[in-house]
């Protein structure tokens, strides 16, 4: 399974893409902007193609445990260099990302923000934690294309 994260601009806010699973568009992605020196939970991950797992340690596993009944860990983007713990994962603005990757059906990028959060996460989740579960390989392909 290929995950790709199109990143199409970015400001000093927020950076807003798209989210594809095997070419197929699933929803859009909001993450934290580009910062040449990287400032924990405040910068965005970098350009490139990563492994997923599910990751079940933590207290963010433990919420999504309690929130979502079809939850077997959290989407894990491993071996980014400088970066750890790295999800995709709900919310709506730069604020909720802590370097992460939120996911929405409805893209707000004038507001700095994305919608039905829950609703993109809960059609993605099951088929990529399928997938990993499945020892099938699943990556993340993070693309650049800036338009702004």
């Amino acid at each position: 399974m290929i995950i790709k994260v199109q990143r199409l601009f970015n400001n000093d806010i927020y950076t807003g893409g798209a989210i594809y699973i095997d070419g197929v568009m699933k929803g859009y992605t909001l993450e934290d902007p580009f910062r040449l020196d990287k400032i924990k939970g405040i910068t965005r991950i970098p350009a490139g193609v990563f492994q997923m797992a599910l990751r079940t340690e933590g207290t963010m596993n433990i919420r999504y445990k309690e929130k979502f009944k079809f939850h077997k860990g959290m989407l894990y983007i491993k071996n980014i260099p400088n970066f750890e713990y790295v999800y995709i994962h709900i919310g709506n603005t730069a604020k909720d990302t802590s370097g992460c990757i939120l996911v929405g059906l409805v893209a707000e990028f004038c507001c700095n923000s994305i919608q039905k959060s829950e609703l993109c996460y809960k059609s993605i989740y099951p088929m990529i934690a399928k997938a990993i579960l499945n020892k099938e390989n699943v990556s993340i392909h993070v693309v650049d294309e800036l338009i702004g």
